[in-house]
């Protein structure tokens, strides 16, 4: 068994700010290994490898998270987790407590204390086990995701069990039933109460010195599988998430089906990544790109955000301003939408956005204005090499105050050198700039004015100095560059979060919708019929006329304003999930048990009527009674009663009628 060393030993629960310099500063020793068992007091300040950012929820003890805190409050940049020990019956004790602070910059950055006394912790089976009594220890997340990966290959259990228990002298109980994901907190305490012995009671003795003893546990145990059962449930769980994504790739196919030219690309291995530009949105980005006058003194920006996280997948968007409208607003021109955050989802963007948009690189700016949309290993210069990037001043500032706050400085530093470097990139030149720096760095920490030179200056005369955002006619004296916020994209989110059942293929269709909103409301400009956007005036007037001219022969468009589009996505799919085969005989069954759900164990019988006995339509559920209200329980207790005397049996006639009118049908009425 390995011996724990903590990092410093303390009985009084950190603060923030006694934790925030630990993460940054050149004498801190990390350790990379999180301890098993520990005792109250020890503190662990940890560097994990990757994939194992998690496994300090693994410990040896079983807890049970109470709260979690991102602090400081305003800007974060550590997440502060409260743990109580978990003991049986579903209960918690506050006597010993475990507090862990995680980095938001560099989450494999950790400091966890342990608080209060260990001997408070139990030994306890898991919840589901039935038969085995042995404690239950969580496995070690990085070791999860291991499994997973194995099982993904569809190798055989017995042999990954065998791969990660080759040197394992312990048995293992095929029958347990437990699950580290049905847990919240795992493992326990190892402590031994100790027995007295009655001296004058000799068989006692004797049979408390035969009894086998416990075999020790050590931090082994949480790095290799438990049971072959365990490699199991992996299996199992893996084959219910791939099974509850096959509607969604369907239905997604389905669409890309009968909405051509929008889905671009669809993959899935080693991910499920659908690329989603529609050609009406594709043609209206170039139209602004391909013509050289009106770029001549302003070119477009661009940029990618992928902060959008909508239940269970990812959305990365393509942004762009439309030069040509007075509001300049921010125009979705198409996203990506993929169950997993991948680097591949760039290259596929970039390799599309090459293919289709010859001008690209010439005619816009790459606009990085935050953490959701920089682009790790220089994509952008390996698809896109000549396309100009542009850091702005909301970027420079937010990676400050979180330099900063990790130093152990205040808000008020935050302030006073946010004034400095504003009055700075207000400069006219750089030679004003030049001037005013060498007197300003005299009042600056020697930290500071090493973090401003190696990080900032280099930005200074290519990205953020006034005189060069007037070069490109971007400069607001706010914020240096005018953030590309797209409020219908933000709304349309909201309302697919709001809506727990939001999938895949939903959130594609509600998104090809929102593509068509902003196509429809760029072309209504052109004539000036109605849309929201305003044409400039002069020589973009005679851009908008040979755009009409472009779009001439493409065939009327159909949009939703940006508030519908979810309502209608949600009606679209109730309908087409009547129609779904696999969902027809569950759905039956589920209608039937909640009409007839005041009485138990009765069966059923299903008629259609003539017109729809070979066709699947939508339908309302009715029973047949001779009264129009409502049934009450005792209407159906009478019926039945009244059945039973006459010695007829316990059926119930539901009948099918006539089907309503779906949206689609009315419309086309």
């Amino acid at each position: 068994m390995t011996t724990n060393c903590p990092s410093f030993v303390r009985h009084q629960s950190l603060e923030a700010t006694q934790v925030i310099p630990l993460f940054d500063s050149t004498t801190t020793t990390f350790t990379s290994t999180p301890p098993f068992k520990p005792k109250a007091g020890e503190v662990y300040v940890l560097k994990l490898d990757i994939g194992h950012e998690n496994d300090w929820r693994s410990d040896g003890y079983r807890w049970v998270q109470i709260a979690a805190r991102r602090l400081p409050t305003h800007n974060p940049v550590i997440k502060k987790c409260y743990f109580h020990a978990g003991q049986k019956n579903k209960k918690k004790s506050k006597d010993f407590e475990k507090q862990a602070f995680v980095s938001l910059v560099d989450p494999s950055k950790v400091v966890v204390q342990y608080l209060g006394d260990e001997n408070v912790a139990e030994e306890f089976p898991h919840g589901n086990s039935k038969k085995n009594t042995k404690p239950f220890f969580r496995t070690r997340p990085s070791l999860l995701n291991k499994l997973i990966s194995e099982a993904a290959t569809n190798a055989e259990t017995a042999q990954i069990f065998k791969q990660y228990t080759s040197n394992n002298s312990h048995e293992h109980d095929d029958d347990d039933n437990d699950d580290d994901d049905e847990e919240e907190s795992t493992a326990n305490n190892s402590m031994e109460a100790d027995e007295t012995i009655d001296d004058s009671d000799q068989k006692k003795s004797s049979m408390i010195k035969n009894e086998p003893k416990k075999p020790k546990v050590g931090p082994e145990v949480l790095s290799q599988p438990r049971n072959i059962e365990q490699i199991r449930n992996v299996k199992r769980r893996l084959a219910r998430r791939l099974v509850a994504s096959a509607d969604e790739i369907s239905e997604l196919y389905r669409f890309a089906r009968e909405t051509p030219n929008y889905i671009v690309r669809f993959t899935l291995i080693p991910n499920i990544v659908a690329i989603a530009f529609s050609n009406e949105s594709m043609h209206e980005f170039n139209l602004l790109l391909d013509h050289p006058d009106l770029l001549s003194q302003q070119q477009v920006l661009i940029t990618f955000d992928s902060a959008y996280t909508i239940n269970a997948f990812h959305v990365t968007c393509v942004f762009y301003r439309h030069i040509a409208m007075k509001e300049e607003p921010c125009i979705l021109l198409g996203c990506a939408l993929h169950n997993r955050r991948s680097d591949d989802v760039y290259e596929y963007i970039l390799t599309h956005l090459k293919q289709q948009c010859p001008n690209i690189e010439s005619r816009c700016l790459f606009i990085i204005d935050s953490e959701g949309n920089t682009l790790k290993n220089n994509y952008l210069s390996i698809f896109l090499p000549h396309l100009r990037v542009i850091h702005t001043w909301n970027y420079v500032f937010s990676q400050l105050r979180a330099w900063l706050l990790q130093n152990g400085r205040t808000q008020a530093d935050y302030q006073f050198y946010n004034a400095e470097l504003k009055s700075l990139l207000l400069c006219s030149d750089m030679l004003i700039f030049t001037r005013l720096y060498d007197r300003c760095k005299s009042n600056w920490t020697q930290e500071f004015r090493t973090y401003f030179e190696q990080i900032i200056l280099p930005l200074v005369d290519t990205d953020l100095g006034s005189w060069v955002l007037k070069k490109y006619d971007l400069f607001d004296a706010y914020s240096g560059i005018k953030a590309l916020v797209c409020d219908p994209m933000q709304a349309v989110a909201v309302q697919l979060r709001d809506w727990r059942e939001s999938r895949f293929d939903s959130g594609a269709m509600a998104f090809y919708w929102l593509q068509m909103y902003f196509v429809q409301q760029i072309r209504k400009s052109y004539s000036r019929l109605g849309g929201i956007y305003t044409l400039k005036q002069g020589p973009y007037e005679k851009w908008a006329m040979a755009a009409v001219t472009a779009i001439a022969a493409h065939e009327p468009i159909k949009a939703l304003v940006p508030e519908k589009i979810v309502e209608h996505v949600r009606a679209k799919v109730i309908i087409s999930s009547v129609h779904h085969p696999h969902l027809q005989a569950k759905r039956s069954n589920e209608q039937q048990i909640l009409t007839l759900s005041p009485i138990k164990r009765l069966k059923t019988t299903t008629t259609y009527d003539n017109s729809h006995h070979h066709h699947h339509q939508p339908c309302i559920i009715a029973t047949t009674t001779t009264t129009p209200h409502h049934v009450t329980t005792a209407d159906l207790k009478a019926t039945l009663l009244a059945a039973a005397a006459a010695q007829q049996p316990r059926t119930m006639t539901i009948r099918r009628i006539a089907t309503t009118t779906s949206p689609q049908q009315q419309q086309q009425q």
